[in-house]
């Protein structure tokens, strides 16, 4: 950070507040150009020593995420996109994988503070629907790579809720820039400020899983033969 500092003393920076202490940090999105940053992003997976640990840095500019760089050092894996110039791994261009069947798919899901009770009881809900109806539901503890791996077709979809910019405007733009779609949950635009998302590699997977959300969101409980 203090090497950007240096020389763009103008520039900004979102991320952990205790890990950058400065003027320069930010909790607010403007025009000015803003680097959004996790140091690491799966802490749990890095203590044991579970691969799935990722450095993540995303460049806004007019509230636009316009660059992303994602390194993944035990996998040997270098993410990177420029706005409308692609996405790549190592240098080889990466692509989103074209399923459209939720029943054909593997899907993240992440699950955010799961001891609270009213976010314990969205997401169980959540979970048996859409686990119901995917090939497989998947979870590596870390958003970052589960992103990334969206980004190049290793995963069909992804779902998560209550993250911070930090976690995801790296991902997001690498998603976009390798044919894939990034909305809120309900199928709204994403807000990187507010980075609740569904990613997909289609938009019509995507749309089968808002749409199971949507029922999991209506519904007191689960479990019967009504519920799928």
């Amino acid at each position: 950070m203090s090497s950007i500092l240096s020389r763009y003393p103008e520039h900004k920076f979102i991320g952990e507040e205790d890990t950058h202490k400065n003027n320069n940090i930010t909790k607010e999105l403007t025009d000015a150009p803003t680097w959004i940053i996790d140091p690491i992003d799966g802490t749990s997976n890095f203590i044991k020593q579970i691969p799935h640990v990722s450095v993540s840095i995303g460049l806004s500019i007019n509230k636009q995420i316009v660059l992303a760089v994602v390194n993944n050092p035990a996998q040997g894996k270098l993410y990177t996109a420029k706005l409308g110039q692609g996405a790549f791994c190592n240098g080889e261009p990466i692509r989103v994988s074209n399923c459209e069947r939720l029943n054909d798919a593997n899907v993240a899901y992440e699950v955010c503070l799961l001891h609270e009770p009213t976010i314990r009881n969205k997401h169980i809900k959540r979970i048996y629907y859409v686990g119901s109806q995917a090939r497989r539901l998947i979870g590596y503890s870390a958003v970052v790579d589960s992103l990334c791996m969206v980004a190049a077709g290793n995963l069909d979809a992804f779902h998560i809720e209550d993250m911070y910019p930090w976690d995801c405007a790296a991902g997001y733009l690498l998603i976009r820039e390798a044919g894939g779609v990034v909305t809120h949950p309900y199928g709204g635009p994403f807000d990187i400020m507010k980075p609740d998302l569904i990613c997909a590699g289609t938009e019509a997977l995507r749309l089968q899983i808002e749409t199971l959300i949507r029922k999991a969101d209506q519904a007191k409980s689960v479990g019967g033969e009504d519920d799928i």
